[in-house]
């Protein structure tokens, strides 16, 4: 299974998640493009070719346009959709309502991803 992860883009948190759970990420990080015209096109591809998407809503994101942008664009195509929200924004409740899944804190969402992993392989959660 590949995994696009969407989110804030200077803190980390991607590392963290391609650290621990089982599965094939790529996020905006990877293609190393800065230009808007350039970037959003090759986003929106890497989404396509991609089975899930993470999406991770910390409390350092300005906004999360791009974000919530990507999980309406995910949940349209039918790809899974798993949305960690640490923010009190009302407007993130939209963005909620399209995801599969959400939780509150990064932590619950990669012991989510690691048990979705498990029950991939035919382990036992």
């Amino acid at each position: 299974m590949k995994v696009y992860l969407s989110g804030g883009m200077h803190s980390g948190w991607q590392d963290i998640v391609k650290a621990r759970i089982p599965f094939e990420c790529i996020g905006p990080r990877d293609h190393g493009l800065s230009d808007w015209k350039e970037y959003v096109p090759a986003d929106i591809i890497a989404i396509r070719h991609c089975d899930a998407v993470f999406a991770y809503m910390e409390n350092s994101n300005p906004g999360g346009q791009g974000l919530c942008a990507e999980v309406g664009y995910a949940a349209g195509l039918g790809k899974t959709v798993v949305v960690v929200d640490e923010t009190p924004h009302r407007y993130m409740a939209l963005t909620r309502g399209m995801a599969d899944i959400w939780f509150d804190n990064l932590e619950a969402g990669i012991e989510y991803m690691i048990a979705l992993g498990r029950l991939l392989e035919g382990k036992t959660l």
